[in-house]
């Protein structure tokens, strides 16, 4: 963990949430986490995985600035790259420059092969007045499931996807 600044780091969350008007219960729901383990990261007792402090920063919609001040804070080495609005239109954090696709442009997309495809045949979605939390799951047996992916989004975010969801599966039904 080195670089890791348990104290800052969770003093920093502990502050974005109460700013947020949050109780721990509160954002451990929206994010799909138990609060003890919030609890924990809060305190500096604990450090959160890359996917869950994706979780947080998408949850509290924190700045470029404060993200990438967050991710040093955790100790994490690499690149933050990550999405945020600038106007109305979705940009990588790390790439302010970079130009929207126009309408109907193909967008460059590149594929980690050392991450594989997951395998999802349930979902669950968890909201709250800040946006939504979906899960992707894994039936594991008759009463089981295994969250194999969670992404939590705005309530804008997901009315896109939506809309983009649908005109694919409409292109596909015909």
């Amino acid at each position: 963990m080195k670089g890791f600044h348990k104290s800052k780091f969770g003093a920093e969350i502990r502050q974005i949430r109460k700013d947020a008007g949050e109780t721990i219960a509160d954002t451990a729901s929206a994010i799909g986490v138990d609060r003890s383990h919030l609890t924990k990261i809060e305190l500096g007792q604990d450090r959160p995985s890359e996917q869950l402090f994706m979780s947080l920063i998408a949850h509290f919609s924190v700045t470029r600035v404060t993200a990438q001040r967050l991710w040093s804070l955790a100790g994490f080495t690499g690149e933050l790259v990550t999405a945020e609005h600038h106007g109305g239109k979705e940009t990588l954090m790390d790439e302010d420059s970079m130009l929207p696709a126009k309408q109907g442009q193909a967008a460059s997309v590149n594929i980690d092969p050392s991450k594989p495809t997951l395998y999802t045949d349930s979902i669950f979605i968890n909201s709250n007045d800040f946006g939504l939390v979906v899960d992707f799951a894994r039936r594991v047996g008759p009463e089981q499931h295994f969250v194999v992916s969670s992404v939590g989004m705005s309530f804008e975010h997901a009315k896109k996807l939506l809309e983009v969801l649908n005109d694919h599966l409409q292109k596909h039904e015909r």
